[in-house]
């Protein structure tokens, strides 16, 4: 996790709404892009921030990933106007309990069936409820990942920054 903080310049907002299709619904998603001494940040989420939360010149801190050189940012406070917002952590969690709980509930239902069929039926208990473990523990953690942005953030500095 890392934490930057410091004026923000070149900000820009755009909005990507997802085509209807029969098997899911709308989505818009809003994208904010932005410098802090000259590095460049986004900060993507399903509801765009208000309108007092980020502006040219502001004092900020951000705190997420880099990935393909840009840093993605899970979690921002603005100092100026004292709005902070992050991405949503709860439905990640939520979906993380749930999945496994569906790989316990294979492995504890069928898994005494899957152990009678021989090699292949062992080859399916281990990748039938693999699967919802691994989704699992990847919504899991990237719930926990933005936790930890929260708490940076929260526990940022609150008088002066430094970019």
């Amino acid at each position: 996790m890392e934490t930057l903080s410091g004026t923000v310049s070149n900000f820009a907002t755009t909005k990507f709404d997802y085509p209807v299709s029969k098997s899911r619904p709308r989505k818009t998603v809003y994208t904010e892009r932005f410098e802090i001494g000259g590095r460049k940040i986004r900060y993507e989420a399903a509801q765009p921030l208000k309108s007092q939360a980020l502006n040219e010149g502001d004092e900020v801190m951000v705190a997420g990933v880099v990935q393909n050189g840009t840093f993605n940012a899970l979690a921002l406070k603005n100092f100026t106007t004292g709005v902070a917002s992050h991405q949503s952590f709860f439905f990640m969690f939520l979906g993380g309990m749930l999945f496994s709980s569906a790989g316990i509930f294979v492995l504890i239902a069928y898994g005494s069936q899957f152990l009678g069929g021989g090699l292949l039926g062992l080859a399916v208990l281990a990748v039938f409820p693999g699967i919802f473990f691994l989704f699992s523990g990847g919504l899991l953690y990237f719930g926990y990942r933005t936790v930890r942005a929260v708490i940076a953030v929260r526990a940022g500095p609150v008088s002066r920054l430094h970019s």
